[in-house]
């Protein structure tokens, strides 16, 4: 890393800045996107006649793989561009 500084400077750091804002805002659209398909899954559920609480087991399912998924993702971003 300090040879890249010391070749690339603050041309580097900028290209590091962009990159990583850019990840951070497709990282929210996609946290968007799952919580829509939670609510999407937990209104069919309930169309297709499932009790309240098998919904909502579901949704809570759901939404735990999503929060975990979610995590993952944004420590695999802050190691990329963190260091």
């Amino acid at each position: 890393m300090a040879q890249e500084d010391s070749y690339l400077g603050e041309a580097s750091d900028a290209v590091k800045e962009t990159v990583g804002s850019v990840a951070a805002e497709q990282f929210e659209q996609a946290k968007t996107a799952a919580a829509d398909v939670v609510e999407k899954v937990k209104d069919a559920a309930k169309q297709e006649g499932f009790s309240a609480e098998s919904v909502q087991a579901v949704g809570d399912r759901l939404e735990s793989v999503a929060r975990s998924s979610s995590e993952a993702v944004k420590t695999g971003i802050d190691r990329v561009f963190k260091g």
